[in-house]
């Protein structure tokens, strides 16, 4: 196993963030609409989340956060790499 692989975890495997926390909605929506997404060939882009609500989907983190700047108001959004699963961070 590479040492990339042993650092991911699956999303079946990732808790949901507790109502009424930060990105609790938005982490949802993205658990609900990720295989969708990965169907419609979107695996490798960035989405972006503002409550329940998909704002979109662009090719580069920095398009993403951009977009979400722009479209979200000035409020709370979510940006995630559409995989189905995570790498840990150390």
């Amino acid at each position: 196993m590479k040492e990339a692989e042993k650092s991911e975890i699956d999303l079946d495997h990732v808790p949901d963030i507790p109502d009424g926390q930060p990105f609790a909605r938005e982490w949802k929506a993205f658990k609900r609409d990720v295989f969708r997404l990965i169907q419609e060939g979107q695996a490798g882009k960035f989405a972006v989340f503002q409550g329940d609500r998909l704002v979109g989907v662009w090719d580069s983190l920095l398009l993403a956060d951009q977009a979400g700047r722009q479209q979200c108001g000035g409020k709370l959004f979510l940006i995630q790499e559409i995989r189905l699963a995570l790498r840990a961070v150390h």
